[in-house]
């Protein structure tokens, strides 16, 4: 098979992959009293409609690539990265302009599942995100569905299936996603950075 009848042959299988990724089940999280009024303003909603979020598409994307973004460029204890990388990546993977990720990080840090802070990026200072354990916890009930679904779509399959299955997405994923990140040259550089340094520790072990 050549380049050109891949193509063709994927793009025959992507609608039916796509309409198997269905978006989350959405579920609320309760805004803490203080922060109420701070998010209705922020949002120009009532100030009744502030005191939850619902976390659906797109706010579980943020999460979602924080969670990746911060593991890959530190390892996975690291819950951390800037919030330029973030917005870069998010408006690139979703819908979602910059002004519509500004109104969902102001909901996902009224409710604490991400905090941001100011840091030092090289010879500047850039807005750091955090995931916190409330957003670990939130993220991970994300991931109680997506595991749902898998287990769903991978019923019935032979241990020959699932393996060819389970490696066929890893390498799509190992084929995109360092493309999408090289379209985003602060952050190519900065994950550049990370494989040294891990590559440094590991040499002096």
């Amino acid at each position: 098979m050549n380049h050109k009848e891949a193509v063709e042959k994927a793009l025959i299988a992507f609608p039916k992959l796509y309409y198997f990724v269905m978006p989350i089940r959405p579920f609320t999280v309760k805004v803490p009293p203080e922060r109420v009024k701070k998010l209705a303003r922020s949002l120009k909603i009532k100030e009744a409609a502030a005191k939850a979020i619902t976390v659906e598409e797109p706010s579980d994307t943020i999460l979602w690539l924080l969670s990746t973004l911060a593991q890959e460029q530190g390892g996975s204890a690291k819950t951390s990265c800037s919030q330029s990388h973030i917005r870069s990546l998010v408006t690139r993977c979703s819908p979602m302009n910059e002004s519509q990720f500004t109104k969902e990080l102001a909901k996902l840090t009224a409710t604490d599942l991400i905090t941001s802070s100011r840091t030092e990026l090289g010879d500047r200072r850039s807005n750091e995100l955090t995931l916190t354990d409330e957003g670990i916890k939130v993220l991970e009930r994300i991931r109680e569905q997506r595991r749902e679904l898998l287990a769903f779509l991978f019923q019935k399959r032979t241990q020959i299936e699932l393996k060819t299955i389970a490696d066929s997405l890893e390498a799509v994923a190992l084929a995109t996603w360092p493309k999408i990140k090289e379209a985003i040259p602060d952050l190519s550089a900065t994950t550049r950075t990370a494989a040294k340094s891990k590559s440094r520790k590991k040499a002096r072990r």
